[in-house]
């Protein structure tokens, strides 16, 4: 595998088959990745979820529709946008820690290296303070950019390998965001097109996983959120496997020009 992703760059299809073959060969590292990682963050989701529920359980639902059609996103209750943002916060701050120990998983089985569920997990932890830093950037990158659209989109898609140059390459914050756009130097509208596939896989995944749950969620929403949420990252644990490959491939190329 290193040296087809050391030879030249690869495409969508042979990633893909790289990444399943990372996820098989290390699948119990991954399984408990998933249990220590991303279950008690879904698990946050699942009570976000339910607080979120029970803020809007007494309000008449056509009535609301009609309110936020008037007056906007105001109509809603205070308690359900301060939940709905601790839930985006989860999601864009924590989330990726799990993100980050599947990343390194899969960099040490590219250069056959042997590594378990604890020493991805305490890598993943430990470039965690570094992550929030570069997140937080990233972020403000993108929402100055946003002013004249097109920069914003731009930086969004340039810059987002910055978490696997932190976990993988151990780069600070700013030099991770600058070694991600030039990663994608050159590739900016392939790269664009490989995460829009696999942001489309992912959303069918997680409509497919909202079916499947549909009558648990309708019975109890924490428990379903939780369900879906822990289904959704066993099957996206590939597609992250992929995300990775594809920073590799690119990293390698670089580096032996």
């Amino acid at each position: 595998m290193f040296n087809s992703l050391k030879e030249k760059e690869v495409g969508f299809s042979q990633l893909f088959s790289m990444s399943k073959e990372v996820y098989k060969k290390n699948i119990k590292t991954m399984i408990f990745i998933l249990i220590l990682l991303f279950l008690p963050i879904n698990i946050i989701f699942g009570v976000l979820n339910n607080f979120m529920a029970n803020s809007v359980s007494s309000i008449n639902i056509d009535i609301l529709l009609e309110n936020i059609e008037n007056i906007g996103m105001n109509a809603l209750p205070k308690e359900y946008i301060i939940y709905n943002f601790l839930y985006m916060t989860v999601q864009l701050f924590f989330e990726p820690l799990g993100i980050m120990a599947v990343a390194y998983v899969t960099y040490k089985y590219v250069f056959n290296e042997s590594i378990n569920y604890k020493q991805a997990i305490s890598r993943s932890l430990e470039k965690g303070g570094m992550f929030l830093v570069s997140a937080f950037i990233y972020i403000l990158f993108i929402f100055i950019g946003m002013s004249f659209i097109f920069p914003g989109i731009y930086i969004g898609i340039a810059g987002y390998f910055y978490m696997y140059a932190i976990v993988i390459d151990n780069k600070n914050p700013l030099s991770a965001i600058i070694y991600s756009l030039k990663t994608v130097k050159n590739r900016w509208f392939k790269t664009c097109t490989y995460l829009i596939i696999i942001g489309i896989c992912k959303y069918s995944i997680s409509v497919l996983m909202s079916y499947i749950f549909a009558g648990v969620i309708d019975q109890n929403i924490f428990i379903g959120t939780v369900l879906i949420q822990t289904a959704n990252q066993f099957f996206n644990i590939v597609f992250y496997c992929l995300i990775t490959l594809m920073y590799i491939n690119r990293k390698l190329i670089i580096e032996n020009k």
